[in-house]
């Protein structure tokens, strides 16, 4: 009975934040209703549909076959990509100029989208085989339903990190980095080789689940995907804040070959740095911003496969792309959000992963004849997984936190990483430590740290940053309240219930140590830059520009009045 008024009340409150977020955006985003009312692309969607229902039919008729097998590959899927793109580019000049591109042009426009998509695919290998290399090392045994995207988010974790190394003794130059992600390429080869395959010459696993609904679906996000990709692909910035701020951080990396002074902590906008160091392209930054929100996709894909069959996670997704905020932040102002995004999505599902483990699937009866050639299998003496030595020199060394509770040390070093993008991350942490205490505690535990975290925030005062302090009514008397009641609980616990109070502390110190041990590199830089241990000072470091108060802008601006 509680379960269903539980789930009554989840199912209520999605569906009154998704007609409360759909009416605010129609309100707030007047752009997005105008667009719709002076829309002057019927030609090009009269086009695109057919094209789509083709395209849909084709996939669901002959799924199976050999030659579609080639075809829905990442190869086949890319063919199908550019000359979708020169669709939408022909039909974009045609509506507003009133010609088509020529062939010279065409083939100019498809050579830079192929330079940008393999840039950006070059480093995305080199992450995603240096991410499952470090996964065989420290976590072999660690069960993930999408290790895909763990590779990647934690061979970005390694490549930042080795940037940042560089970065202090001013070091980040194309001939240094060049070699060295070759040379980390060559020793992870073969896994290299294996995102290769998955990604370009196999076929995608997804197409064998869907229907004609989820196949056009498909076809729709994957149009918005490739429109918002073309319009990255150009040599300069257009949002503000990507120009004044991330892009522009980005830039100045490569003009110092080093880290820049204050800016705070900004993993993303040092990893969106590589596309001006190994390619000297702004067009390449920005794809690897806009990468951000197509990882987001998959992490979110992953997320809802999780309780819905794959046509409605795509429908899902479908439905959170053309969320006009999330567009606008995937092709206008190319910030460090959408990679933020990616790293948050990521923590929940592993989380979920974790407290809610997948059912162990059903044995099967091997039959005779398999039985025999596995045994006639000669097995090389050679084929133990890459790492697997040095792994076994690491394990005495290893805590044993590492083999008991993987996944939570997956959570705080991605925890770690993602507050080195934007602290606003803290969030994430604050919200992980009742989840956990809910699932592997009791009520009890839940009350006790949701009550701490709140008391934190209003304590901190991080409500203040985003201005929103004024808005919270008796703030400074409630983060009292929410504090004694937050102890109360604990000390109560820990009373009656001591077991379950030490292993909640001890999970929440692990969390919270190891995101800390990840975002402490900034934290260092910046007390050395600000010789100052003020929150200001551990956040920020040392302002590119003077900050004046008002009292010294005003005795200026008299100076200046007075000739003097």
């Amino acid at each position: 009975m509680f379960d269903k008024i539980m789930r009554i009340i989840g199912i209520s409150f999605a569906a009154f934040w998704m007609i409360f977020t759909f009416l605010e955006y129609w309100q707030y985003h007047e752009e997005a209703r105008r667009a719709l009312d002076f829309f002057q692309y019927s030609e090009l969607v009269l086009v695109l549909l057919p094209v789509g229902a083709l395209l849909v039919f084709l996939f669901h008729r002959f799924r199976g076959q050999k030659w579609m097998d080639y075809t829905s590959s990442g190869l086949g899927l890319t063919v199908i990509s550019l000359l979708l793109s020169l669709v939408l580019i022909n039909g974009f000049f045609y509506e507003n100029l009133g010609s088509f591109l020529s062939i010279t042009e065409n083939t100019t426009f498809l050579g830079t989208l192929l330079g940008v998509a393999g840039g950006v695919y070059f480093i995305v290998l080199v992450v995603y085989a240096n991410g499952r290399a470090l996964r065989q090392i420290f976590a072999p045994d660690l069960s993930l339903s999408a290790p895909g995207l763990v590779f990647v988010a934690l061979g970005i974790i390694a490549l930042v990190t080795l940037l940042f190394i560089l970065g202090i003794f001013g070091g980040l130059f194309g001939f240094i980095l060049w070699p060295l992600l070759l040379f980390t390429l060559f020793l992870s080869w073969r896994s290299a080789w294996h995102f290769i395959q998955i990604s370009l010459l196999r076929p995608i696993g997804i197409f064998k689940d869907l229907n004609i609904l989820g196949l056009s679906i498909y076809y729709l996000l994957g149009l918005f995907v490739l429109m918002n990709f073309i319009q990255v692909a150009r040599p300069y910035p257009t949002g503000f804040d990507a120009m004044t701020f991330y892009v522009n951080l980005s830039s100045l990396i490569r003009d110092y070959h080093g880290l820049v002074q204050g800016h705070g902590a900004y993993n993303w906008s040092l990893f969106m740095a590589l596309g001006l160091l190994l390619y000297s392209k702004i067009s390449i930054t920005l794809s690897l911003s806009f990468l951000g929100s197509l990882l987001s996709l998959f992490a979110l894909y992953n997320l809802g496969r999780k309780w819905l069959d794959g046509n409605y996670s795509l429908l899902v997704l479908f439905i959170f792309y053309t969320i006009p905020m999330i567009s606008w932040l995937s092709y206008r102002d190319m910030k460090v959000d959408m990679g933020l995004l990616f790293y948050s999505l990521l923590i929940v599902s592993v989380l979920v992963e974790w407290l809610r483990p997948a059912p162990a699937p059903p044995k099967r009866e091997v039959p005779l004849k398999a039985v025999k050639k596995i045994k006639n299998k000669k097995v090389s003496k050679n084929s133990s997984p890459p790492g697997a030595g040095f792994r076994k020199w690491l394990e005495p060394y290893l805590p044993a936190i590492f083999r008991e509770h993987p996944h939570l040390v997956l959570i705080g070093i991605l925890t770690g990483f993602a507050l080195g993008i934007k602290l606003s991350a803290l969030i994430i942490l604050l919200a992980l430590i009742p989840a956990i205490a809910y699932a592997k505690g009791n009520w009890m535990a839940f009350g006790a740290t949701t009550s701490l975290s709140m008391a934190f925030v209003l304590i901190a005062r991080l409500d203040s940053q985003a201005a929103l302090r004024p808005l919270h009514l008796w703030a400074d008397q409630l983060q009292w309240l929410l504090l004694l009641i937050g102890l109360g609980l604990s000390v109560y616990l820990f009373l009656k219930h001591k077991a379950i109070f030490l292993r909640i502390l001890r999970m929440a110190m692990v969390c919270a140590v190891l995101s800390g041990l990840f975002l402490s590199p900034w934290l260092i830089k910046n007390v050395v830059e600000s010789r100052s241990l003020s929150v200001s000072g551990l956040t920020n470091g040392k302002t590119a520009s003077p900050s004046p108060g008002i009292q010294e802008i005003k005795e200026i601006y008299q100076n200046q009045q007075n000739g003097n």
